[in-house]
């Protein structure tokens, strides 16, 4: 059914959305902290583990998110002390991310909220 794959897809971008959210949490946590290195994670190469596929002409599905994500060192200035947290970049990215999340969380109520109607129509 192409209802549930969407929401299938609209999960695992929560899923990938929510890991984003705690890497960049760190990130921010230990922007004092000698010899950390920001990391985050590879997008581009989550939508691809993420990006929906044919299973035939008239059915599409999701493919699951690969529980190892691809995380990589933020290309940042490093401070004397080894760190590379650059705090603005950091906010920035946690706000996007934040952003993303609020828009597909909408989009699931919006679709419950449909769903939540057509029964209850139904059934009446």
């Amino acid at each position: 059914m192409i209802e549930s794959s969407l929401l299938n897809f609209v999960e695992n971008r929560l899923t990938v959305a929510s890991r984003r959210q705690e890497m960049l949490s760190a990130n921010i946590a230990n922007v004092d902290t000698p010899g950390y290195r920001a990391q985050d994670l590879r997008f581009n190469e989550q939508m691809q583990l993420l990006s929906v596929v044919g299973t035939s002409g008239r059915h599409i599905s999701p493919l699951a998110v690969n529980s190892n994500i691809q995380t990589f060192k933020v290309d940042t200035d490093v401070k004397p002390n080894g760190n590379s947290v650059d705090l603005d970049r950091e906010l920035i990215e946690v706000t996007k991310n934040g952003l993303e999340f609020i828009t597909l969380m909408q989009f699931l109520q919006n679709k419950l909220r449909t769903l939540r109607y057509s029964i209850s129509e139904g059934g009446a």
